[in-house]
């Protein structure tokens, strides 16, 4: 039936004719309903359409052997505790567009009305071509999930790609444990999970997990897997009261560009693996806390409320390197816990001061029976290997600075991205957000982008913090905001001025047999302070700099010549004031004619008699 036509009730007259005589009889059909409840087991290849909604009104399973296609743009609703279980095939492959929607049939649903979607063991794996592209079997793709318990992986390794998890009843969104069937390797990827997190235990094959944004929970992963380029943040306090650590694993893993921030721990694993270009920072205890034996090498660790690195557990024999460790204040670099020497050459500790950085290291010479760790060589300046990070910010006049124009350049760890500008702010409480530096902002080079902000009296005096945030490296990874640097403003108490000056008022000529020549002159007052400068620009329209940009001056007047005018054409004459409290006044404006005499207009005192 047409999309459209359930549900509908269409009236018919039926006309009867026998022997002259007509009888009309009246009556209404109904069409089939939009909604069908389905529940029991399906023994039949089933497809479900995007012109109906399905209400699962008890548990739904597919058998061995048979597939549910469910169409692009298709709503699948839950009674309380319904699951669908999974033995054969589950084809739910929407797109960005028409994605599938699982939720609740509850009138006002509440997180974890409905329990799960399972994937039993005998359920068919999907499948891969030599391009990594999906090619068959179970697939959930392209699908909002929300009011629901979790997605469970019982020895099946269905492809989960792409969906949003919202409102789930469980820290647990996708889960799965015990896995025994060495053939099953699922592809958990590029999936947004909400308040809810990722909880894998593989006691053969592998998993992978691969840049998936988890918020507000924790991926908590064992035995054997690959965590590649997920990010995890503001992981909410455990049973304990102690905020949550963001990827929590053990056994045989590989963790490679994962971002980790706000969270308790940042990462603690016990594994043999590889952890490599990783970012951990700002979360409030250690950032990277390591049992085993993995290869640490081209992370960046950093503002966190612990350690940067800390050494647990058992034995230590591979070598950290190439990592920027960077303790945060009155925190330690690297903590060795471990009765073991540790070797931790070629990293970069944020300085090249040796007293520094063996403040920064926390081994047998600050506790007895503690292994003792190496650092040399160091390295001289942060690893580029590295996820990037805030290296350093100067300012131009140094601090403090006065109502002025302050040149701010940040210098970034590794080669950025000049596509994305830094967000950069400042501010005296968190989150440093109450200025903006705007002003000429632009990329010197790959690693330093400068701006300017005009401090005005607008700005009280006192100690700023500032904000860097949102740029990001050349292998695209975001930097973490960074609240490490300050500085004071300061400025003659008597300067309260906090109103602009008035806008200029401005003549400006062209000149006769010279079309490139401008002549203007201006003024300005303010009843509240005095005008210390101008700035003036020129351009094609009212509003516009594209002939000559802002220029500052302190004089009232100037003539240029050579400006490329074209002879005839009109142009507009901008100037703005600035008083003692550092504030420009609005622009005033003078149109005039390239190679014209302007007229010259003069005001004469009204004399009332």
């Amino acid at each position: 039936m047409p999309a459209g036509k359930y549900g509908l009730t269409i009236p018919f007259t039926l006309n009867v004719v026998a022997d002259g005589w007509i009888s009309s009889f009246n009556f209404t059909i109904t069409t089939e309903p939009q909604t069908i409840t389905v529940g029991g087991m399906l023994t039949t290849d089933t497809v479900w359409t995007n012109d109906r909604i399905y209400i699962v009104v008890n548990d739904l399973g597919v058998a061995s052997g048979v597939t549910l296609t469910i169409q692009p743009g298709t709503v699948v609703k839950f009674h309380p505790d319904k699951r669908l279980l999974v033995w054969g095939v589950l084809i739910a492959d929407g797109t960005p567009a028409q994605p599938i929607r699982f939720t609740s049939n509850t009138a006002s649903p509440a997180p974890g009305d409905w329990d799960r979607i399972f994937f039993e063991g005998s359920s068919i794996d999907a499948s891969f071509d030599g391009a990594g592209n999906y090619v068959g079997g179970s697939i959930l793709r392209y699908a909002i999930i929300e009011y629901g318990n979790t997605i469970y992986l019982d020895d099946a390794a269905p492809f989960i790609s792409h969906n949003t998890f919202t409102q789930m009843g469980s820290s647990e969104g996708i889960c799965g444990g015990s896995n025994d069937d060495a053939t099953a390797q699922p592809v958990i990827a590029d999936n947004t999970l909400v308040g809810t997190g990722i909880v894998l235990y593989w006691n053969v094959g592998r998993f992978a997990l691969v840049r998936n944004t988890v918020r507000g929970a924790r991926i908590n992963v064992g035995r054997q897997g690959s965590i590649i380029g997920n990010f995890v943040s503001n992981v909410p306090p455990d049973f304990f009261g102690q905020q949550g650590t963001g990827i929590d694993g053990s056994g045989q893993l590989d963790l490679i560009g994962n971002r980790v921030i706000n969270s308790g721990e940042g990462i603690v694993v016990n594994t043999n693996g590889l952890i490599s270009r990783n970012l951990v920072a700002n979360n409030s205890r250690n950032g990277l806390r390591i049992l085993g034996s993995p290869t640490v090498v081209s992370n960046t660790i950093l503002s966190n409320g612990g350690a940067a690195f800390t050494v647990d557990g058992r034995a230590f024999p591979s070598i950290p390197h190439h990592n920027n460790l960077i303790a945060n204040q009155g925190q330690y670099a690297l903590r060795n816990d471990t009765v073991n020497n540790v070797s931790a050459a070629d990293n970069w500790w944020g300085t090249t001061d040796v007293v520094a950085i063996e403040a920064a290291i926390y081994d047998g010479f600050d506790q007895v029976g503690k292994g003792i760790v190496s650092y040399s060589p160091y390295l001289s300046g942060p690893e580029p290997s590295a996820p990037a990070y805030v290296h350093s910010i100067s300012l131009t006049p140094a601090s403090p600075v006065g109502i002025q124009s302050v040149i701010f350049d940040i210098v970034f760890s590794r080669a950025m991205d000049p596509s994305i500008n830094p967000t950069v702010t400042f501010g005296a409480t968190s989150p440093y957000t109450s200025y903006a530096v705007l002003d000429n902002a632009q990329w010197l080079n790959s690693t330093q982008w400068r701006a300017i902000y005009d401090i005005t009296s607008l700005v009280p005096r006192g100690t700023y913090t500032m904000s860097i945030s949102s740029a990001k490296g050349t292998d695209g990874m975001e930097i973490p905001t960074d609240a490490r640097f300050g500085f004071t403003v300061d400025y003659a108490s008597e300067i309260t001025d906090q109103t602009p000056p008035n806008p200029p008022s401005v003549t400006a000529t062209g000149k006769p047999g010279d079309a490139s020549f401008v002549q203007a002159t201006w003024l300005a007052t303010d009843p509240d302070s005095a005008i210390t400068g101008y700035r003036y620009a020129i351009g094609s329209a009212a509003g516009t700099a594209d002939i000559v940009n802002w220029t500052t001056t302190t004089a009232t007047s100037m003539s240029r010549s050579g400006l490329g005018f074209v002879a005839g054409r009109q142009y507009w004459f901008a100037v703005q004031a600035k008083n003692a409290g550092g504030l420009w006044s609005s622009s005033g404006y003078r149109a005039f004619v390239a190679g014209q005499q302007s007229q010259v207009l003069i005001y004469l005192p009204l004399i009332m008699k």
